[in-house]
């Protein structure tokens, strides 16, 4: 029984080899080289955070490019729900441009992906298309090289990347320590 066991792993074993190897010949990536220098736009989803976009901006602002243009701080969204909040203050302080959402904003809304697609929507009917979209939490840092890396990755043909992430509050709470478990095995897998 054992033998007869070992002999369908085995089998279903070199079944999945060979299919995987199959669609890894059929899916292989075709990248086209670019050279252009990408318009950069940064959106930040940002409700209540004034006690942590400063961090932010300022390593935004502290951004060195190699063979682009600095990343323009009005190029920079920040994402609040009220023009009330006291992170639109500190946001105009830094030069970064303010979206505040607009539509209804009941308890399922209050995400941040319907809070980045009111952005681009919005960005999009005021002027301009962007090359390339950086998405940040606001308690994040941007590394100093972190754009000219991603860059790269623009360059060689990628349609998207992700950055290393590395905890703040790893050990703050259950959410903190899961998100770091996530983080920990997304950047291994990158």
């Amino acid at each position: 029984m054992l033998l007869w066991v070992g002999m369908i792993l085995l089998v279903v074993g070199l079944m999945a080899f060979i299919y995987g190897c199959l669609v890894v010949r059929i899916n292989y990536l075709q990248l086209e080289p670019r050279d252009n220098v990408p318009e950069i736009a940064v959106l930040i989803p940002a409700r209540d955070e004034s006690a942590v976009i400063a961090g932010l901006l300022e390593s935004l602002r502290k951004q060195k490019v190699e063979g682009c243009e600095a990343i323009k701080m009005s190029d920079v969204y920040v994402i609040v729900e009220s023009e009330d909040d006291p992170t639109v203050g500190i946001c105009r302080e830094f030069g970064a441009s303010v979206v505040v959402r607009k539509s209804p904003i009941t308890k399922s809304r209050r995400c941040k992906g319907f809070a980045l697609d009111e952005a681009v929507k919005h960005i999009l009917a005021e002027r301009k298309h962007y090359d390339l979209y950086f998405v940040f939490d606001a308690d994040n840092i941007v590394a100093p090289k972190y754009f000219e890396r991603m860059l790269e990755s623009y360059d060689k043909g990628y349609q998207m990347a992700t950055g290393y992430r590395a905890p703040r509050n790893a050990t703050d709470n259950v959410i903190a320590v899961a998100s770091s478990l996530t983080f920990s095995m997304i950047n291994t897998m990158s």
